[in-house]
């Protein structure tokens, strides 16, 4: 889809991401924020490559929308006398004309113009192709945009003076369909559900419309303005309780987008087999790992892979020093050699560093909870929806009280829910005693930090007798419902300061080794 999104708007298209398989958007002011910016196309699209492409209608570009009603397409040919232009037929069979006209002038959205004939055109948009709903998307006359005729355009202008005739508090025939779809808009961008505004238009009806439209025109009006409404989701109830089917239409949109069920993928294949498909927004991953393991080397490896893809990326290291240690191993994976030893030009540091979406947090050392939720708010505008947290006890002011570890890793948590983001961060364990393995009991900070996290990555490094630096990585713990609990091994790379993850032959062979065989090493980046 990104090659189609990027395409439309060099053409000079308004585009935005909306859910695949549906029409609701994925940004949270739909088409609001649509754009032919090419670099935040990028981003939307990496983010969600299977998204369905968006246009926005009006500034000069207007279309008509025919229904499968019976009827309508009989309708619409008469009105438009046979005139062709570039047409798309929907994924419900229906038909979007595409027309042009005067962007000086304002052409609004209308709902059922005619039966099964609505207008979209300024504040309004469209799916273009190869999006997909029941079916594809299809170009079904490829030809430049024409001339909207006149006596259309002349129906469809914005005249506030003459469009809605009221007369003793009464809307006249003529401004009946545009009043209801008006005041349905209103009552749905409020936040009430599509039945209440129903309910509402129906009594608005009988008292301002003279004479009152049908009680089924009522309903196919509020029907096909709540598809365009910029939230497309139902209000939850504002009291102590939620009923179940006020959940109805948030489920069907995150059950419809697989991408977000799946995860992002991390680009390595076993770790993303055990995650169910990649890292989940909403979700918050553990990672624990005695000191000087190289957890921070491979939370390197991680990030560069995501971003060479544009993939922005937040990280608060309140350990290591960005500058003289995050980035240069950024630049060292990148251009495979050691960043500490090897000369590397400014040229190749500027090209990248101006290309990387990677967002640091200010300062070092204690990181209070405010400082925290201003940040992520911050780079959440900025597109960001993966953190880094470099790690729960350096940013504590006082890194051995458990009580405020537990306190922010709730927060933390809850963040990820209602921000919709994901969070990696680091957790040491407590001393341990002999023979222990590191698990869910091991992690400092004790029980409250094992019930917040969803995923527990534990990392263990070791030098085998063929002199290879291997670090094993576990899944310990996999609360989400597509993930299980595994393991896979790395080899790491002094020289480039990377990691490869070894194929399945190699593990087996690990498997078999006898486990004294191996000695813990410690982690140089230098060495």
């Amino acid at each position: 889809m990104i090659k189609d999104a990027l395409s439309l708007a060099r053409d000079g298209w308004r585009v935005f991401p909306c859910v695949p398989n549906d029409k609701a958007p994925l940004v949270p002011r739909g088409v609001s924020e649509s754009t032919t910016n090419i670099d935040q196309i990028q981003l939307w699209w990496n983010r969600w490559p299977s998204a369905n492409i968006g246009l926005a209608t009006g500034r000069g570009v207007v279309v008509i929308d025919v229904d499968t009603r019976e009827g309508a397409l009989a309708t619409y040919k008469a009105l438009l006398r046979e005139v062709n232009t570039y047409t798309v037929r929907t994924g419900k069979g229906g038909l979007h004309l595409y027309y042009k006209y005067d962007e000086k002038l304002t052409i609004r959205n209308k709902v059922n113009l005619f039966p099964g004939i609505d207008v979209r055109a300024d504040g309004g948009y469209v799916l273009v192709p190869p999006s997909q709903t029941n079916a594809l998307y299809k170009i079904e006359t490829d030809m430049d945009l024409q001339p909207l005729p006149k006596h259309l355009l002349e129906q469809l202008i914005n005249k506030p003076e003459k469009k809605v005739a009221i007369i003793q508090n009464n809307v006249l025939e003529g401004g009946r369909n545009d009043y209801i779809m008006r005041a349905a808009s209103a009552m749905l961008n409020k936040g009430l559900d599509k039945e209440a505004v129903v309910e509402a238009c129906l009594i608005e009806n009988t008292k301002k419309c003279s004479p009152p439209l049908e009680d089924d025109e009522i309903e196919a009006i509020v029907d096909s303005v709540s598809r365009y409404a910029p939230n497309n989701v139902i209000q939850l109830s504002k009291t102590n309780y939620i009923k179940a089917f006020e959940l109805f239409n948030p489920m069907c949109l995150y059950l419809q987008n697989k991408d977000k069920v799946q995860g992002e993928p991390t680009g390595f294949k076993e770790i993303d087999g055990m995650l169910g498909g990649g890292k989940r927004t909403g979700e918050l991953t553990v990672w624990h790992a005695e000191a000087k393991t190289g957890k921070n080397a491979f939370w390197h490896k991680l990030m560069h892979i995501w971003l060479t893809k544009g993939i922005p990326i937040g990280y608060a290291s309140r350990e290591l020093s960005p500058e003289t240690e995050v980035l240069p191993n950024l630049l060292s994976i990148e251009y495979k050699k050691n960043a500490w030893l090897d000369n590397l030009t400014k040229a190749e540091a500027e090209a990248m560093l101006k290309k990387w979406p990677l967002y640091f947090s200010k300062g070092y050392g204690f990181f209070n909870i405010v400082e925290i939720e201003n940040w992520i708010k911050d780079l959440k505008n900025l597109g960001v929806r993966y953190f880094y947290f470099d790690h729960l006890h350096y940013m504590l002011e006082e890194p051995e009280e458990h009580k405020d570890a537990s306190k922010l890793i709730k927060q933390l948590k809850t963040w990820c829910k209602e921000q919709d983001i994901h969070i990696d961060i680091i957790v040491q364990p407590n001393k341990l005693m002999e023979g222990q393995r590191l698990g869910l009991g091991t992690i400092k900070g004790g029980a409250a930090i094992g019930q917040a996290l969803d995923n527990l990555f534990i990392l263990e490094r070791e030098k085998n007798e063929d002199k290879k630096d291997i670090l094993k990585v576990k899944l310990d713990v996999a609360r989400s419902r597509l993930a299980t609990p595994g393991e896979t091994y790395f080899e790491y790379n002094r020289n480039t300061t990377d990691f490869i993850e070894l194929n399945v032959e190699y593990i087996k062979e690990i498997k078999t080794v006898d486990p004294k065989s191996f000695k813990p090493w410690v982690f140089n980046k230098s060495s």
